[in-house]
């Protein structure tokens, strides 16, 4: 009994521990991926806000044209003009500052070789974003005529801060955890009581089993005694071993004694042993 008893609970023990280990991982990996969309989102702030400028400040920069240069807006970090004539016509790489210079190395190629404004059927104005540095770059450039076209760099710092706060991106674990832990106690509890439903099911069936066996053995053990006697009997009255008609009228109802005890023994052994039970002791319970 024991050693089946631990086959069973190594059968419930086993699966249960798997199941709890794979879904300990699956919650595992589910965390993980929250927290690189986490990471990504930050990653990508800088476009974001590139993309929320180009869409919420164009009315702003529109009017900017106006006073271009506009140095003096704290919005704008460096302007340029271009005309078809002459080209880059500000800044100058001879004299502009520093900060200018830093701007002609950041937008050479832009400004030089790929101009926007050259293509066919360009349109009146568009933009030049990049991803370098913390909050990235943008230029906002606009045709003024055929041959002249104007455009700024705008302060990316100053921009995020005249743009309404970005709504925070929080990787939330806990429904993860909630669900995925309500989930795997319960897949852990249905192992646990259907491997405990099948222990008491075998439990009560071996218990049927020796209930059963006890009875028969009971009844075996009642029914020696009379059935050598009917035997007993049946041989003096067949070979007719008596003295006297007496001594056979005797043995006769010996047998008939016996025979109505082996019918009580019968019936309440075995008929009231069943209904009621028996110990393996042969003794009775209710």
């Amino acid at each position: 009994m024991r050693k089946a008893l631990s086959i069973y609970l190594l059968l419930i023990a086993l699966p249960t521990v798997l199941v709890a280990l794979g879904g300990l991982w699956l919650l595992r990996e589910e965390e993980n991926k929250l927290k690189e969309t986490e990471r990504t989102f930050h990653a990508q702030s800088g476009q974001r806000l590139s993309a929320r400028a180009q869409n919420e400040l164009l009315d702003t920069v529109r009017q900017l044209t106006r006073q271009f240069p506009a140095k003096d807006n704290q919005l704008v970090r460096n302007a340029f003009k271009w005309t078809r004539k002459e080209g880059l016509v500000e800044p100058l790489r001879d004299t502009a500052t520093r900060e200018g210079l830093d701007f002609l190395n950041r937008f050479s190629g832009f400004l030089t070789a790929r101009q926007p404004w050259l293509k066919r059927d360009a349109p009146e104005e568009g933009w030049k974003a990049t991803d370098h540095g913390p909050y990235g770059e943008l230029l906002y450039w606009r045709r003024m005529d055929s041959d002249t076209v104007i455009g700024f760099e705008l302060r990316m710092k100053v921009v995020e801060a005249a743009l309404p706060p970005e709504a925070p991106f929080v990787a939330d674990v806990r429904p993860v955890r909630l669900i995925g832990g309500c989930l795997v106690a319960l897949l852990v509890l249905s192992l646990v009581g259907g491997g405990a439903t099948l222990l008491l099911l075998a439990h009560a069936a071996r218990r049927e089993s020796r209930r059963k066996t006890a009875v028969i053995t009971a009844v075996a053990h009642e029914l020696r005694t009379p059935l050598a006697n009917v035997q007993l009997y049946s041989e003096i009255v067949k070979e007719r071993r008596y003295e006297s008609d007496a001594e056979r009228d005797e043995a006769l109802d010996a047998v008939a004694d016996e025979s109505r005890r082996l019918v009580e023994i019968v019936l309440d052994k075995a008929l009231f042993g069943v209904i009621e039970g028996v110990d393996e002791d042969g003794g009775h319970h209710a």
